[in-house]
């Protein structure tokens, strides 16, 4: 996209233009925007033919030089040469640009044709140089997870949370027909708090209204989001165990699964090659580590046991819970489950 909105493109496009040289300045902007980078200069001649060709504008030579000028002056960067000019200032440089498009490729819940113009604009902003970026790093087939609401969604939920009121929604869940269905036939009444980005999802932390307790939604599961514009949310420090301010960052690092439980220590031991993935999940400020032997780390840090349960439990025989206790009992039930469910 161009820096022209799109609803005021596609009105420009289909005004019959009784001025031109009103917006021939606009449509300049557009074309250096679009085709012109330090690999790929315009001569004035070009320039003249695209705005001949695209918008049906024909202007003076001259018009072309002082144009440019205006919108140097104007503080456009332009780069001009004795082989042509480009643009050279942009919002976005060509590796931010890449770095966005991946993104958006590896998020599976975006609707692929949605993905697709996301992109497309994405690759205007960087001109004719990401004009042919492929973007072959996986494939567009994830509408069966996807959510044609999932950005009306942020933005709703972003909404709510600014103002400080309730929304109401449907939360789905897959059935064994690989379909989405409300969870019960009744919206939830729900206070959201924050919306969070974690291990590739977006999840809205809230408060059922009629519960007394923290809980994560995905957001792509969400349905018929409403904003009840006149309902002020249940305070956050009501709910227990967020009496006092909270620190999101510090919050995310104790959760590695977002199942919440109060934070306490945990201590485990665990072969030393997990160190990485430790702090990568954990975080540097949060974890302490003793050497146990050559092969094996004492580990101490802060985190959710509801949520670290799950996270133990994936590395079986690598890593051996000391504390606390009544989790370490947990895990145990867990194991003589697994063994039952294995014959043993």
């Amino acid at each position: 996209m161009s820096f022209l909105d799109e609803d005021r493109r596609k009105y420009m496009a289909e005004d019959k233009i009784t001025n031109p040289k009103k917006i021939i300045i606009l449509r300049m902007l557009e074309i250096l925007t679009k085709y012109s980078d330090a690999d790929h200069k315009l001569k004035h001649s070009e320039i003249l033919r695209i705005l001949d060709k695209d918008y049906g504008i024909i202007c003076e030579r001259k018009a072309i030089a002082r144009n440019l000028k205006l919108l140097d002056d104007a503080g456009y960067e332009i780069g001009f040469e004795r082989s042509g000019v480009y643009l050279i200032s942009r919002r976005f440089d060509p590796s931010e640009i890449r770095y966005m498009i991946d993104s958006i490729i590896f998020n599976r819940y975006i609707p692929s044709n949605h993905a697709e113009q996301l992109i497309d604009k994405l690759k205007l902003e960087g001109g004719i140089s990401l004009k042919n970026h492929h973007t072959n790093i996986c494939s567009f087939e994830n509408e069966n997870i996807s959510n044609q609401s999932y950005f009306s969604n942020i933005d709703m939920l972003t909404q709510a949370i600014e103002k400080g009121v309730k929304v109401e929604l449907h939360y789905l869940s897959y059935r064994i027909d690989k379909k989405l269905y409300n969870k019960s036939n009744d919206k939830n009444l729900v206070n959201p708090y924050y919306l969070l980005f974690k291990n590739g999802t977006y999840y809205l932390m809230c408060n059922y209204d009629k519960y007394n307790s923290i809980v994560f939604c995905k957001v792509h599961k969400i349905s018929d989001l409403r904003i009840l514009e006149n309902q002020k949310i249940k305070e956050l420090s009501q709910i227990p165990g967020f009496e006092t301010k909270v620190d999101i960052t510090n919050l995310s690092s104790k959760l590695p699964y977002l199942f919440y439980s109060k934070p306490e220590e945990i201590v485990f031991v665990a072969e030393s090659y997990l160190i990485d993935e430790i702090i990568e999940r954990f975080g540097l400020n949060n974890v302490s580590f003793i050497e146990n032997n050559d092969k094996r780390i004492k580990v101490t840090l802060e985190a959710s046991p509801e949520a670290i349960h799950y996270w133990i439990l994936q590395f079986g025989p690598k890593i051996t819970l000391v504390s606390p206790l009544s989790l370490v009992e947990k895990i145990k039930e867990d194991i003589e489950k697994m063994k039952k469910n294995y014959g043993f």
